[in-house]
């Protein structure tokens, strides 16, 4: 950058120079009034930002990346649509099965038949949880008499399809976060897809995600944070828009329900205040 503008800088003052000669020669001054101005580095970088869309959150602008793959239009839309509906087929394929208790559903019904039944109960766990269970419970009629006792037990006449389709819903959105993220972050549509794959197709995030248990809950609000931190990084040359207040919000949202549904959420609001820090010592380290 120095080079270019010392070179910049040089064919100025030559051209100068040979107006000046050619008008203490003759008088003429026509070739002083008539001379191409020769643009500066400024000028430059000012037209090359104004051509430029919105960069992203890594520095990448959106014209380098709408040059190689369009991050929008319909096949975008399409693109995502057929990434949902894989993730919710993956997902809800045989929910009710087995029907009986499997695993930590021993722990985590029985306290969201707790919560409906209004009946106290200690817990070493935050609440979000095991209430949003329970509620997903009493909205599709489980009426909480199921004792849940040990892993094994059928579930009979009892509604615990709900419990399960809530806890595989909010996993369902797992592949579509990533492939958001990743396609930010590397402005790239196939990294993104690659990602969204190794998510959709994973035998262990999909079982965990069809049973009644904390974790699919969790990871969603976990994978809600990040995104709305990458989406809200975009929006730093924008503040107080609509769009950095939304993300903003929605980042906060997203830190409350996973330290709401568990202690380790705590680690992804330690990543967020990093990134948060990250934009002040970045200024500061600037010469």
């Amino acid at each position: 950058m120095t080079r270019r503008f010392c070179n910049i800088r040089v064919k100025s003052l030559m051209a100068k120079e040979e107006s000046s000669q050619q008008w203490s020669k003759t008088g003429d001054n026509s070739t002083i009034r008539n001379r191409k101005r020769v643009p500066t580095s400024k000028d430059k970088i000012t037209r090359h930002l104004s051509n430029d869309d919105t960069p992203s959150s890594n520095g990448t602008s959106a014209q380098q990346f709408s040059k190689g793959e369009a991050s929008d239009g319909p096949s975008e839309v399409v693109l995502q649509m057929l990434v949902m509906g894989l993730s919710l087929s993956t997902r809800f394929y045989k929910i009710t099965q087995p029907p009986h208790v499997c695993w930590d559903e021993t722990h985590f019904g029985k306290m969201g038949s707790y919560y409906i039944n209004r009946t106290f109960f200690f817990d070493v766990h935050p609440p979000l949880g095991k209430m949003l269970i329970g509620l997903a419970g009493h909205m599709t009629g489980y009426n909480g008499t199921f004792p849940f006792l040990k892993p094994g037990d059928k579930y009979e006449h009892h509604n615990y399809w709900g419990m399960r389709g809530f806890c595989a819903g909010l996993g369902s959105f797992l592949p579509i976060f990533a492939y958001l993220i990743v396609l930010d972050l590397s402005q790239s549509r196939t990294a993104a897809l690659i990602t969204a794959s190794l998510l959709i197709f994973d035998t262990g995030c999909i079982t965990i995600s069809q049973y009644i248990l904390l974790d699919p809950i969790l990871m969603f609000f976990i994978m809600a944070a990040v995104l709305s931190m990458v989406k809200f990084n975009r929006q730093r040359h924008r503040p107080f828009s609509v769009p950095w207040w939304l993300w903003l919000v929605l980042t906060g949202v997203s830190l409350a329900g996973a330290l709401g549904v568990k202690f380790v959420g705590l680690f992804v609001i330690l990543l967020v205040g990093l990134n948060t820090l990250s934009g002040p010592l970045e200024t500061i380290g600037r010469p």
